[in-house]
C-alpha cells in the first residue's frame, strides 16, 4: 500500500515538472517570434509570414 502512495506522489511531481518545462519552452518560442517582429520593424522590412500573406492576397486578385 505504501508503494502505491509513493509512486503516485512521484508521478504528480513529474507532471508538475513537465508542465513547468513546457511553459518555459513556450515562453522562449514567444520571445523568438516577437524578437523577429521587432528586428523586422527596426530594419524596416517584413517577416516571412507577412510576405507569404501578401503573396496570397496578390494571387486572389
Amino acid at each position: 500500500m505504501m508503494w502505491l502512495i509513493i509512486t503516485k506522489k512521484r508521478k504528480g511531481e513529474d507532471v508538475q515538472l513537465n508542465e513547468k518545462k513546457k511553459k518555459e519552452e513556450k515562453g522562449k518560442r514567444d520571445n523568438k517570434s516577437s524578437n523577429r517582429g521587432q528586428i523586422a520593424k527596426l530594419l524596416n522590412c517584413q517577416t516571412s509570414s507577412q510576405l507569404v500573406s501578401e503573396k496570397e492576397k496578390e494571387e486572389e486578385t
